[in-house]
């Protein structure tokens, strides 16, 4: 305010100036002080403050000689779990020994925990790769790099840029692996229908005590209960005549004809 209310307004390059004369360098630089000079889109900041700089050196000089661990692909996680301990044994190639003086536990620990995660991920692969056309089987020693691409990816979050930097690739070939794997396993993570495991003996329009006994335990042989193998004849027989058939109505022929039949037993 000072310079806007003294010298500034008297000078005759006042309506045209942008930046700082040698008489305003003057009082900005005066005990390295730090001012700001706004515009309408932009802060520019004029300081001269030597001991920034130094903090600044220093604190360059602090990280060339600090003795932190540095692991690109950490896990993030502080806390000791099973996941963290696995990306990072797994992944990162930590030593069990580093990963025990980290999170404060034994080296069996560490191995325990290690082993756990692996014997649940290859549980898990082993029921994607059901069919013999699918990929090797892993075993106890190694996964191929196209199998840790899908697993960073699709199990652990990875983004494929992070994971083509890991592995020191193209990022599109990363991604074209692992939408052909996600693509290939698809239907291994899709629960199959009653349907897809049904298979419907023939109905008639007009069905019998003893149709509706034979067609139920038919259905029963495949897994159905008595209720649900009627549900499914009533619709099947409401399709065939075009109007909807009560599934009580094929219950009730069903238990007529039981009961006939230990009545005739019986006798």
């Amino acid at each position: 305010m000072d310079i806007e209310r003294g010298r500034c307004l008297k000078c005759e390059k006042y309506d045209t100036c942008r930046s700082p004369c040698q008489e305003v360098n003057k009082i900005l630089w005066h005990d390295n002080k730090c001012f700001e000079k706004h515009f309408s889109d932009r802060i520019q900041v004029y300081t001269g403050s030597s001991a920034v700089k130094q903090f600044s050196a220093l604190n360059k000089i602090d990280n060339i000689f600090s003795t932190d661990d540095k692991i690109p692909w950490s896990s993030g996680d502080t806390e000791l779990r099973q996941t963290a301990v696995f990306i990072e044994r797994f992944f990162n190639k930590v030593p069990a020994s580093e990963l025990a003086e980290r999170y404060g536990v034994t080296v069996s620990t560490i191995e325990s925990l290690y082993g756990s995660a692996k014997k649940v991920l290859f549980k898990i692969i082993q029921i994607m790769d059901m069919r013999s056309t699918g990929i090797k089987r892993v075993t106890n020693s190694r996964f191929s790099d196209r199998e840790k691409w899908f697993l960073l990816v699709n199990i652990f979050g990875f983004q494929g840029d992070e994971v083509a930097e890991m592995f020191k690739v193209d990022h599109r070939k990363v991604m074209r692996v692992v939408k052909s794997m996600a693509d290939k396993y698809k239907e291994k993570f899709i629960e199959p229908t009653e349907n897809d495991l049904i298979t419907d003996p023939k109905v008639k329009q007009k069905l019998t005590r003893e149709d509706v006994v034979g067609l139920v335990k038919d259905y029963q042989r495949q897994g159905l209960s008595v209720r649900r193998a009627c549900h499914r004849i009533a619709d099947r027989q409401g399709e065939l005549v075009g109007h909807e058939i009560p599934w009580r109505t094929i219950e009730s022929k069903y238990v007529k004809a039981m009961r006939a039949s230990r009545m005739s037993s019986g006798r």
